[in-house]
């Protein structure tokens, strides 16, 4: 067991009342969810909230967001497509008419 030492320090209040209630939740103290948390921080980069981290809300929040951006990319496609497809009909039933007017 490593050696522990008390340190007082400053910490926002909405900011300590968070990390109680986190702590509550995961059934450990808040002391040690600091620890986790300062832990995790100086070696990975990478904080644990729950079974969560930051990168996997991270990656759930661009899956999230992807597939709006993919389904406006398609929708352009499909656009794009529609129009030349109009054009094509338009350009067909015009040679039809003009033929028709020709008499041909």
């Amino acid at each position: 067991m490593s050696k522990k030492q008390q340190v007082n320090f400053r910490i926002d209040t909405e900011l300590l009342e968070a990390l109680k209630e986190q702590a509550e939740v995961e059934g450990v103290s808040y002391t040690d969810l600091i620890q986790r948390f300062c832990k995790q921080g100086l070696g990975s980069g990478t904080i644990q909230l729950g079974s969560s981290t930051i990168q996997t809300i991270d990656s759930t929040i661009h899956d999230a967001i992807q597939p709006d951006f993919l389904k406006e990319q398609l929708k352009e496609e499909l656009r794009e497509e529609l129009a030349e497809s109009i054009n094509e009909l338009v350009k067909i039933n015009l040679e039809g008419v003009r033929g028709e007017l020709l008499g041909e």
